[in-house]
């Protein structure tokens, strides 16, 4: 009703008898050897390989992996499927004691490798979540979509934003 608020989380409540699916796609893939992440609590990480996570940054990216928050999330590996991942994107860099802060935890002891990724990827990986929910739709069409994606994505992408969801 016209308010604007904060310190606030919006709710969506869905009822009746419909169908669902969904897709996750990122478009971020991982490149260069497996790391380990040797220091770390929570969301905070100190050190991968026993060094500083800003050093290997660096090692990939040069000191523009400084600036950029959310463009060069870690792919944290799951233990289970070497092939798979989900990704933990940078919150803050505390370039003083060369750490980092995610958005969520990153376990100590988990497997990792940086990620990169271009324009065309991110639209190759909105393209494929809209096809794995379109394929896994039990019911005949869907008459609704909800689209989630996140500030990076917006980010990366500038003004070819709207391509994102297909409009």
């Amino acid at each position: 009703n016209g308010a604007v608020y904060s310190d606030s989380i919006p709710v969506l409540l869905l009822w009746g008898d419909f169908h669902v699916s969904h897709g996750v796609a990122s478009g971020w893939r991982p490149v260069g050897p497996i790391h380990e992440v040797t220091a770390a609590s929570g969301n905070h990480v100190t050190e991968i390989d026993g060094r500083p996570i800003l050093e290997v940054f660096r090692d990939y990216w040069g000191e523009a992996s400084l600036g950029v928050l959310g463009q060069f999330p870690l792919a944290v590996i799951d233990p289970d499927d070497p092939e798979s991942f989900y990704l933990r994107a940078v919150f803050s860099m505390n370039p003083d004691d060369g750490s980092a802060t995610f958005a969520a935890e990153v376990p100590q002891g988990s497997k990792v490798r940086i990620t990169e990724v271009l324009r065309a990827g991110i639209l190759e990986g909105s393209t494929n979540a809209i096809e794995q929910a379109l394929r896994d739709f039990p019911g005949d069409e869907p008459s609704a979509v909800l689209v989630f994606s996140c500030a990076a994505r917006k980010w990366l992408l500038g003004t070819r934003a709207c391509e994102e969801s297909g409009i």
